[in-house]
Formats: structure tokens, C-alpha cells, sequence
């Protein structure tokens, strides 16, 4: 079965937690989660399009670096919400080329996925140190020097293929790594062993959560001391 899934009453007398996550319910039971979801999806992506369309059609609000940093973090946020959107209707009306189904669409949806988690939280570290700029200039009576187009371009592009690089290690021959999918929900990488649980805490989520988390918690300490 593609997605490593199975059906719950295949599980052993006593499943290892390995197991346990990768059982799925009945199909049922997923049809209105993946419909449920769908819908979700739908209003997120009209969202975000929103967003991303009225920052785009405003030279105003384009001229704010804050509002460009804005933009680049509501994309894949939309690009999530869309793929999410098609992934759960593919799953609830044509099973035959879902995740459950089709290994390609598993892998597909794991990177799609970890791309859009791993960018947000990293451009959002990013905007956080430029707001920091801003508010220690501001507290010095210092003149603050937004960053040029082209610093924010590299900035961006530098968290893309960063996510990008981090979306593609469940791929990579040789890694403990690889994406299954949850209870045949939604494939991502999951844990299915203990060199993969080591990996998974120890590499896995400080690439995409914990370092950029770490420095914005970092940066709000500092500006607590500093006062500003």
C-alpha cells in the first residue's frame, strides 16, 4: 500500500507506536476528514490569495519592506492551502490516485508540506530581526536602514531553498527519514524507527522550528533588555 498506511484491524495484539501511527480508520472516516479539509483548505487559499493580491496590487503597501517580507510568507502558506485543497479532494473522490494509492502523491504531498512549514517560520525569524533593527534605531535615536530590495530577494531565496532542501530529505538514499502516511490522513515524515526518532528530534524539527523559533525568542529577550 502506498503511504506504508494499513487498516487498524490489522494491527498487532500489541503495536509498537511505529505501528499505531501509520494505521489508519475506515474509509469512511476519511472521506469526511479529507472533505472536512478540503473545505478548510479552500478558505485558507482564498485567504492568502487575497493577501498576497492586495499587497501586490498596492505600490504603497510594496514600498514597505515589512509588507514585501509579508508576502513571501503568505505564498507558500497559499501554496499549502491549494495543494492541501486538491490532495484531500483526489483523496475523498478518486481514491485511485490518492496518497493511499499512489506512493508519487505521498512523496508530493510531504514536500509540498515541509516546504510550506519550514519557510514560515524561518521568514518569520527574518522579518523578526529587521523589526528588532527598527526598534533599537528608534530607541537609540538612530536612523534605521530598511534592507534593499535586492538583500530581501536573497534573504528569501535563501529560506526557499533552504525549505526546499529540508522538504526533499525524506527522498534522500541513505537518511533515516522517509514520509508515511499518518492514519492514511496526510503523509509526512513520521518516525518508524529509533535511529529515525533520533533524526527525526535531533535534526528534523531544529531545521524547521526550533533554531528559527530560537532566534526570535532570542531577539525578544534582547529587546526586553534593551527596552525597547
Amino acid at each position: 500500500m502506498a503511504g506504508g498506511s494499513f487498516p487498524r484491524s490489522e494491527l498487532p495484539e500489541q503495536p509498537t507506536r511505529y505501528e499505531y501511527i501509520r494505521a489508519r480508520p475506515a474509509d469512511e472516516t476519511l472521506r469526511v476528514m479529507w472533505a472536512t479539509w478540503a473545505s478548510i483548505a479552500a478558505v485558507s487559499a482564498a485567504a492568502c490569495a487575497l493577501i498576497l493580491a492586495a499587497i501586490g496590487a498596492s505600490r504603497r503597501a510594496r514600498a514597505s519592506p515589512f509588507n514585501l517580507y509579508l508576502w513571501f510568507i503568505v505564498f507558500p502558506d497559499f501554496l499549502f492551502s491549494l495543494c492541501c485543497m486538491l490532495t484531500c479532494v483526489a483523496n475523498a473522490s478518486a481514491p485511485g490516485v490518492g496518497i493511499n494509492a499512489q506512493e508519487w502523491h505521498c512523496q508530493l504531498q510531504s514536500v509540498y508540506c515541509i516546504f510550506s512549514f519550514t519557510t514560515s517560520p524561518w521568514l518569520n525569524a527574518v522579518a523578526a530581526h529587521e523589526v528588532y533593527k527598527l526598534l533599537y534605531a528608534n530607541r537609540w535615536a538612530r536612523h534605521y536602514v530598511p534592507p534593499t530590495r535586492r538583500q530581501q530577494a536573497l534573504a528569501v531565496a535563501c529560506v526557499y531553498a533552504w525549505s526546499l532542501f529540508v522538504s526533499l530529505w525524506t527522498l534522500l538514499p541513505g537518511l533515516p527519514h522517509r514520509a508515511f502516511s499518518g492514519g492514511g490522513m496526510a503523509c509526512l515524515p513520521i518516525e518508524f524507527s529509533a535511529a529515525s526518532t533520533a533524526f527525526f528530534w535531533a535534526a528534523f524539527v531544529p531545521s524547521f522550528l526550533l533554531l528559527p523559533l530560537g532566534y526570535i525568542c532570542a531577539l525578544c529577550v534582547l529587546a526586553a533588555r534593551h527596552g525597547l
